[in-house]
């Protein structure tokens, strides 16, 4: 790949992650890697894709998760985030993005998707906070779905298509255009 190449990824990537940022406006949750604790790292390689890479490319949990806090989503439980890396959790900008909440001794996840970025909203619904992730599509355009808790994990009940810039000219928009998903989208349920 020439440096020409690389350099145009990253300012795309780059641009994209901004874009994401800006245009969310939303809580931000200011996450702190963390230290792996034992009784996670047994529930993260039970993860088929990240059993599957462990398998594959033989690293250590750490060289292809990366782990932080995650501001509370409910008050009494202690809430971590974990992010797929690259070589196979993770693409340029979407990646793996697992959460868990430890409830007593054991981790339970409540969340399990694939994104750029998660954040926190200041709504809740039974004292769970409602989170919204962002999954970018283009270098104009990203999906924001927001999440709901349903009593065991979180599931989608809106999706945006949110545009940056005019795909057909490049220009930025002064303000992100967001419509609802005009795809087959439907919230899942149970």
């Amino acid at each position: 790949m020439c440096v020409h190449s690389r350099m145009l990824t990253v300012t795309v990537v780059l641009s994209a992650a901004l874009q994401i940022g800006v245009a969310s406006g939303q809580v931000d949750t200011d996450p702190k890697a963390v230290e792996i604790p034992q009784t996670l790292r047994t529930t993260l390689r039970s993860h088929p894709a990240i059993k599957e890479c462990l398998e594959y490319e033989h690293l250590p949990l750490e060289k292809i998760l990366s782990v932080s806090r995650f501001e509370p989503i409910q008050p009494r439980y202690q809430t971590v985030l974990a992010e797929g890396l690259l070589p196979c959790l993770s693409g340029n900008v979407n990646h793996l993005i697992l959460l868990y909440v430890l409830i007593g001794k054991d981790w339970h996840k409540v969340l399990d998707e694939t994104g750029a970025k998660l954040e926190r909203l200041p709504s809740a619904t039974r004292g769970w906070r409602h989170l919204t992730l962002w999954q970018h599509s283009s270098a104009f355009e990203s999906l924001n779905l927001s999440y709901q808790f349903d009593g065991t994990e979180y599931k989608p009940v809106s999706c945006k298509e949110v545009e940056f810039a005019d795909p057909s000219t490049g220009n930025p928009h002064p303000k992100p255009k967001s419509v609802p998903c005009t795809w087959d989208w439907k919230p899942r349920r149970k």
